[in-house]
């Protein structure tokens, strides 16, 4: 069973209210806001899917998440 969220959709509630405006503005002009606005809807989630059954087995973490994470271990170096 697989989960993939849509990122397109926006929020119902701000999940970071609790930030600043200041922590809140380097979030979003630093390098996770251009992550998230850029690359993450490009990631070929799909493709990943595809090795999962829809209604089987226990549920995926959500994969854009996932693949994300394995983006970011890839281009620093980091070990598992």
């Amino acid at each position: 069973m697989y989960y993939a969220k849509d990122h397109q959709t926006g929020y119902l509630f701000d999940p970071w209210v609790q930030l600043g405006p200041r922590r809140r503005q380097i979030l979003d002009t630093g390098w996770p806001g251009l992550f998230r606005k850029c690359l993450l809807n490009k990631l070929p989630v799909e493709r990943l899917a595809r090795n999962f059954k829809e209604f089987r087995g226990r549920p995926t973490k959500e994969l854009y998440v996932m693949m994300g994470g394995m983006v970011l271990q890839q281009m620093l170096n980091l070990s598992d």
